[in-house]
């Protein structure tokens, strides 16, 4: 073997070894890059969480006090603003104690009636689905339904709901709530008439999902409300189906049943 030919074989060596040396780093650069990409996504999922929850009480406080400037209500309906400025103050403090939380801990209970609860949701609503030309029927009375859960939880998975209903529901279509007892349960849901879903569409995924009929995204009201059930030690369920020809959407909400305090 001629000198040059060891030479050769030496540069030959050499060019291996710096091509995979190369190819560890790539490796290497992409590796981090994914970690990067995840915690990015992370951290921004997390950033519109928080943003979507706290921004609901204040989008509240801010209609209703807006309202009471405009000087164009009575007083008794400037009663039930103020009440309801004070409870949705409570219950943003109530949330940003919440966010401090670990995200999968369990959320503690307490005895209170569901039925209120909607019923003060459909305040905080009512204007967007009279603008879209809705119409809203709650089928659980005069009587209420008392369970055993997390309140502020509850409330916000019902809000969420009513607000995911006003914008997707069918123009001059109905919302429908319905409150039962059963077996020591309370199955709680809200239907309503909807606009065409594809098949296989997972509601509860936390990314836009397209648009729906008001043009608007599917936004994180859906993927909280599912997390929120299940710290409570239930789930959230949904269901798509056609009627008549007319396609609607149901959300159910399995609750604990609780005697009145």
């Amino acid at each position: 073997m001629t000198i040059t030919d060891i030479c050769l074989i030496a540069v030959a060596a050499v060019s291996v070894f710096l091509l995979c040396g190369n190819v560890f780093l790539i490796l290497r650069h992409l590796s981090q890059k994914k970690k990067l990409d995840k915690l990015q996504k992370s951290t921004s999922l997390l950033l519109s969480t928080v943003a979507h929850d706290l921004r609901s009480p204040l989008t509240s406080i801010k209609g209703f006090a807006d309202a009471m400037l405009d000087g164009a209500i009575d007083n008794e309906k400037k009663e039930q603003y103020l009440a309801i400025i004070s409870s949705e103050s409570d219950r943003l403090s109530r949330i940003a104690s919440r966010l401090c939380e670990q995200d999968g801990s369990a959320l503690s209970g307490e005895v209170f009636g569901i039925c209120e609860q909607i019923r003060r949701a459909y305040l905080l609503v009512e204007k967007k689905i009279s603008d879209r030309g809705l119409s809203v029927d709650l089928l659980f009375g005069d009587d209420e339904t008392y369970v055993f859960a997390n309140a502020d939880a509850c409330f916000e998975i019902i809000l969420n709901l009513f607000e995911n209903a006003a914008k997707y529901c069918a123009d001059a279509g109905k919302i429908v709530w319905k409150a039962e007892e059963k077996d020591n349960k309370v199955y709680v849901s809200v239907k309503n008439s909807a606009i065409v879903m594809p098949e296989n569409f997972d509601v509860f995924a936390p990314h836009e999902r397209g648009r729906g009929a008001t043009g608007a995204g599917f936004g994180l009201g859906l993927y909280i409300s599912k997390k929120l059930a299940l710290r409570m030690g239930t789930d959230l369920d949904f269901c798509a189906y056609t009627e008549d020809g007319k396609s609607f959407c149901e959300f159910s909400l399995c609750l604990t049943a609780a005697e009145e305090i």
